[in-house]
C-alpha cells in the first residue's frame, strides 16, 4: 500500500453526504462547519458527494492535501455509513479510505457509527492516530456547533498539530458543554516490533469519561 504525506499539518478535510430531504432543507452541518472554519481562518477543504465512486475520487484529494484530519458528515448506524444515494459498510469503507489515514485522524459526524466495529478497521491496521465521533444520535444543529467549537479550541491551542494530550481535555470540555456522547479510539503501542497493538476506547458522556483497553486483533503493518 502506498503511503503519502506522513507528516500532515493542521487542516480539516470535510466530506459531506446527506439524504435528499436534508439536501433540500439545507440541513448540512458539514457546510456550516466549513463556513465556521473559514471565519476562524482554520485551514479546510469541503466536498459534497452522493456516491461511493465520488468518495473514491475525493479521498485521493485528501491524500494530496497534506491535511491531518478527515471529517465525514453523513448518516450512519452500527454497521454502515449512509451517502445520499448509497450505503457503505465498514469493511468497504476501510478499503476506500484506510490507507489514506496513515498518521492522520478520522472524525465522524454520523449518528451511531463511531464504535469499536468501525475503529478496528483503521487502528492499528493503518496506524490511523484516532477515530472520534458519537455512538448516539446527534441533531444536525448540535453537530455543527459542537464540531466548530472543538476545532476552534484545538486550533487556538495548537495550530500546527493535534496531540493526544491536548485532545482529551478539549473533548471533556465540549462534551460537557453540549451534552454530547462521544467515543474516542486511539492506538496503544507495545514495545516489541512484532507485537499486536491495542485499541483504547474512551467513552465521553457530558464531560465524564471511561477508558478501556481493547485488543484490536490486528498487527500494525506500518510500525
Amino acid at each position: 500500500m502506498d503511503i503519502v504525506n506522513t507528516d500532515p499539518s493542521f487542516g480539516v478535510f470535510i466530506i459531506e453526504s446527506m439524504d435528499i430531504d436534508n439536501e433540500l432543507e439545507g440541513n448540512l452541518d458539514g457546510a456550516v462547519l466549513k463556513k465556521m472554519l473559514d471565519l476562524c481562518h482554520i485551514p479546510n477543504k469541503y466536498f459534497y458527494i452522493r456516491t461511493v465512486f465520488e468518495l473514491e475520487e475525493i479521498i485521493k484529494l485528501y491524500s494530496q492535501s497534506g491535511f491531518g484530519f478527515l471529517h465525514l458528515a453523513c448518516h450512519g448506524n452500527e454497521q454502515e455509513l449512509g451517502l445520499t444515494l448509497e450505503y457503505i459498510d465498514f469493511s468497504e469503507l476501510e478499503l476506500i479510505i484506510g490507507k489514506h489515514l496513515y498518521h492522520r485522524r478520522l472524525f465522524l459526524s454520523a449518528c451511531k457509527a463511531t464504535r469499536f466495529e468501525l475503529a478496528k478497521h483503521f487502528i492499528p491496521k493503518y496506524h490511523c492516530y484516532s477515530v472520534v465521533g458519537s455512538p448516539d444520535n446527534i441533531e444536525v444543529d448540535k453537530a455543527a456547533v459542537f464540531w466548530s467549537s472543538f476545532y476552534y479550541l484545538m486550533y487556538n491551542l495548537n495550530s500546527s498539530e493535534m496531540p493526544q494530550r491536548e485532545i482529551m481535555p478539549i473533548l471533556e470540555s465540549v462534551t460537557k458543554t453540549f451534552s454530547v456522547k462521544l467515543n474516542y479510539y486511539s492506538i496503544i503501542k507495545n514495545d516489541h516490533p512484532n507485537s499486536i497493538d491495542h485499541l483504547r476506547e474512551i467513552k465521553y458522556d457530558s464531560g465524564q469519561f471511561i477508558s478501556t483497553i481493547l485488543d484490536s486483533g490486528f498487527k500494525n503493518f506500518y510500525r
